[in-house]
């Protein structure tokens, strides 16, 4: 449990076969991350707090889940991490899930917000250059 990027990071420095990404969401705080192994295959979980909206991202090896492994993907999420590196899906009850590719890493972030939102959320923390004023 921490706030701070660089002690999370450090956290999961040399750990796994990945490179797992503490990503600065705007607006959100860090609250900590989470190393477990699922069928064999390393999983980084990280959660962030905005009073009382909680975006959950996991992260693994991109490599493991293409050929497969350890998580089923439906098609069409295959499909477009593929083409696009990029999946989006607003769920009925109000989440969204984006899943998106980093190099050997495939990212999945969860949270109440509107799909168009969350995107730029991920966005301006993975390209804070191209995105400031």
């Amino acid at each position: 449990t921490s706030s701070s990027p660089e002690a999370v990071h450090d956290f999961f420095s040399g750990k796994t076969t990945f490179p797992v990404y503490v990503l600065p969401i705007q607006h959100y705080t860090l609250v900590g991350g989470v190393l477990n192994d699922y069928a064999g295959t390393q999983f980084a979980h990280l959660v962030y707090r905005r009073d009382e909206d909680i975006l959950y991202i996991f992260q693994t090896a991109w490599g493991d889940v293409h050929n497969g492994t350890p998580i089923d993907l439906p098609p069409q999420a295959m499909s477009e991490l593929q083409s696009s590196g990029r999946f989006i899906d607003g769920r009925p009850e109000g989440e969204t899930v984006v899943l998106w590719t980093r190099g050997a890493t495939l990212c999945g972030a969860v949270a109440r917000l509107d799909p168009s939102e969350l995107v730029s959320r991920i966005t301006r923390a993975e390209h804070p250059q191209e995105t400031s004023h």
